[in-house]
């Protein structure tokens, strides 16, 4: 039986994923996995100022399908996610979404490694969903192209970097990335669908938006620096359908395959220790 190499002693190759056969949403040709990818977007260009929500005695009824249709998804992403989340959204579904998107972010070979290294899903699991969730809430309400958000995200990749030195080539691959941003976009209409809601599909504006927003926010993570420091928005899925196909697509990958037994137990453990969270924070003995 072939040793299992230690953390330190592990390069790219041992935490590559082979996506040439079944590419990612978003990825148009096996070239642009490596090569050539597609960089993400610039921050658009307002074109106006954006309108403002109307006052809180004219909030009836459904005010805010009426309002996200006076929005542009091309140039006021940032203000359609912010209304569709802070309006619509709730700390239960958030709460679900986290614990179900990291649990699919434990299966591959770099995730596993690299949140069991980190440790605070096992020691603070309820600080680590807090400070996680506030996060992404701060970046919706401040904006993709913020400078409240770019210092939010540069403090994650300076998190980021206490753990890939430790679990060098485990941040070199950008679809794991993806996911836990599409992991939040899609998890509600997943939900819905799963469970047979009335309405399963987001306002045309807020799918059209979500794209665009998360494209843009994604562009500021880094992969380590042994991988070039990529842009983690290499190749972002275009359109909602891209996004809900990406979804599936991360769903559906062959990590047994790509896998050894000590990754697995690794992947095992944390997922367990996400479930024990929610859990125990939403359903207390």
């Amino acid at each position: 039986m072939p040793v299992i190499p230690t953390l330190l002693e592990r390069d790219k190759e041992y935490y590559a994923l082979d996506f040439s056969s079944n590419l990612p949403p978003g990825t148009d040709t096996v070239d642009q996995l490596d090569n050539n990818q597609r960089q993400p977007r610039p921050p658009s260009e307002p074109h106006r100022s954006v309108p403002e929500w109307p006052p809180e005695e004219e909030r009836k009824g459904k005010w805010i399908s009426a309002y996200l249709n006076t929005l542009d998804p091309e140039t006021e992403y940032d203000q359609i996610i912010k209304t569709a989340n802070f309006f619509s959204g709730n700390t239960f579904a958030v709460a679900m979404g986290y614990c179900s998107t990291f649990v699919m972010l434990t299966q591959p070979p770099g995730g596993a490694a690299a949140i069991h290294f980190g440790a605070r899903a096992f020691k603070r699991p309820h600080r680590r969903f807090y400070k996680t969730a506030d996060q992404l809430l701060d970046w919706m309400w401040y904006g993709s192209a913020s400078e409240e958000t770019k210092r939010g995200i540069e403090a994650v990749n300076r998190l980021h970097k206490t753990i890939w030195k430790n679990t060098p080539e485990a941040f070199s691959n950008p679809p794991e990335g993806q996911m836990s941003v599409i992991g939040s976009a899609v998890f509600e209409t997943y939900l819905r669908k799963l469970v047979g809601a009335k309405n399963q599909m987001p306002h045309p504006h807020v799918a059209a938006a979500w794209p665009a927003w998360a494209e843009r926010v994604l562009a500021q993570f880094r992969t380590e620096p042994a991988d070039g420091s990529r842009s983690f928005g290499v190749n972002f899925p275009r359109t909602w359908d891209e996004l809900e196909g990406f979804y599936r697509w991360f769903q559906d990958l062959p990590f047994d395959k790509w896998t050894n037994s000590e990754d697995r137990e690794k992947g095992h453990a944390i997922a367990e220790a996400f479930v024990n969270q929610f859990s125990t924070l939403w359903f207390p003995k």
